[in-house]
């Protein structure tokens, strides 16, 4: 589970000669699945796949790897108003 400054997917920010500090949590969710999630009472947004032990073996003693991604784009409106002038 990854999230960048709280989000899980996509971020934009609107920054204007700004000093940012980039927050990534990362978190090693165990897999669950819904024999798993009902045997110990859990709640069904926690089931992440459909055969708990299976996942397991496949990540267990491997590298995880993530991207990140980050993009400078200059806001529209800010341009229109220098072509303008």
């Amino acid at each position: 589970d990854i999230t960048v400054m709280g989000y899980s997917d996509e971020v934009i920010l609107d920054l204007y000669n700004s000093t940012i500090l980039i927050t990534v949590v990362i978190k090693l969710v165990e897999p669950i699945d819904l024999n798993e999630a009902i045997d110990r009472n859990l709640e069904m947004s926690l089931v992440n796949t459909p055969d708990s032990v299976q996942a397991y073996e496949e990540i267990n003693g491997t590298d995880i790897m993530f991207t990140l991604s980050l993009e400078l784009q200059t806001k529209e409106q800010y341009n229109e108003e220098e072509t303008t002038e």
